[in-house]
């Protein structure tokens, strides 16, 4: 039996990042990853200021610069229907980056270890009990039997939330689409811009990591689409983003898949004690990137707070809006027309992601 300050379930930014808070303030702290570090996730890796500035916060800056990383300067965007647009990003300030979320993760993993907390890579939680008013017991499992009793545990285990199911904490909100992750190593896509491929019933969002490495997610609103059919109705659109997929080097491994994607969240639970972090707490359409900058504020909050107040980061008011348009072809049409004559409300759009 291990006994232990804080018990943090899952091995993300949010996770690590609260695990590092809490050992810098020399709380015993123990995190368990139910997959090897680092493993594939479905994620652009686009850091934000906004997100750079959580990161510097909780005390990952030296973590990041460990990461090959990309600056970003625009946003390229094209319809199926017709028509494109392109929106530069903010000048003033700090840059944007994109990174490989497999290679943060494990930059951020091993920087918690480094400040003293307790790392279980591949074990797995499997039961979350209360045997008393001021802890908590949680059952695990690797190549043994594991348990750990701590005075606070963190539940940072992503929107299908062990944790919270667990404490019967309900999931509110949509999942209604699929996500499928691929890699390209030869491709035409600028280094420094994030390019989107809007068609009906699905799109696509296309940056380049550090290495060189371009991360395409294709993402079908059509429920349980299959990744055949999805890839081949997306290989049949006409467009420019299409052409040069269609010349690219697809990298030969396994597609990533996630699902369900969509915007949702979970109440915080009235029982002390017992935090949510990023997705397991809140999380949203990915089209704008910033889930990563909710998953590290969310734990900055819970560490500032030394885990006594729950706080639920905002998504910027562009990310609400977006949400709304990319289901709706002909809402998506009428939001590209309007920022192509209106390229002040682009800039004022990007800004408000970027801030």
């Amino acid at each position: 039996m291990h006994v232990e300050d804080v018990v943090v379930v899952g091995g993300g930014p949010a996770g690590s990042g609260f695990a590092l808070a809490m050992a810098r303030a020399e709380k015993k702290v123990v995190i368990l990853e139910k997959d090897c570090v680092p493993s594939p996730k479905v994620c652009g890796g686009v850091l934000s200021p906004r997100c750079l500035r959580a990161i510097e916060k909780i005390g990952l800056n030296d973590a990041l610069k460990s990461v090959p990383s990309n600056t970003l300067d625009h946003l390229d965007v094209e319809l199926a229907s017709g028509g494109s647009l392109r929106i530069p990003f903010p000048s003033n300030g700090r840059a944007a980056l994109v990174v490989d979320r497999c290679a943060l993760d494990a930059a951020f993993w091993l920087a918690a270890g480094n400040a003293g907390a307790e790392l279980h890579e591949q074990t797995i939680a499997t039961r979350i009990q209360r045997p008393t008013e001021g802890g908590w017991r949680v059952e695990a499992r690797n190549s043994s039997d594991l348990v750990f009793n701590a005075s606070t545990l963190a539940a940072a285990d992503g929107r299908n939330s062990f944790v919270a199911r667990q404490l019967g904490l309900v999931a509110h909100g949509g999942g209604r689409s699929l996500c499928y992750q691929y890699r390209l190593k030869r491709h035409e896509f600028s280094l420094h811009g994030v390019h989107f491929f809007l068609f009906d019933g699905g799109y696509c969002g296309l940056s380049v990591d550090g290495t060189g490495l371009a991360h395409l997610d294709v993402i079908s609103l059509n429920g349980g689409e299959r990744e055949n059919a999805l890839r081949e109705r997306l290989m049949r659109q006409r467009s420019s983003f299409v052409e040069r997929l269609d010349r690219a080097e697809f990298c030969d491994e396994r597609t990533v898949t996630r699902s369900p994607i969509g915007s949702g969240w979970r109440h915080a639970p009235e029982r002390g004690n017992v935090l949510l972090l990023g997705d397991a707490q809140f999380w949203v359409e990915p089209f704008t990137g910033e889930g990563i900058s909710l998953a590290l504020e969310s734990a900055l909050a819970a560490a500032e707070s030394l885990g006594s107040k729950h706080v639920r980061p905002r998504p910027s008011r562009t990310n609400r809006w977006v949400a709304r348009a990319i289901g709706k072809p002909w809402l998506a049409r009428i939001m590209v027309r309007l920022l192509q004559r209106a390229p002040f409300v682009a800039r004022w759009m990007a800004r408000d992601v970027l801030r």
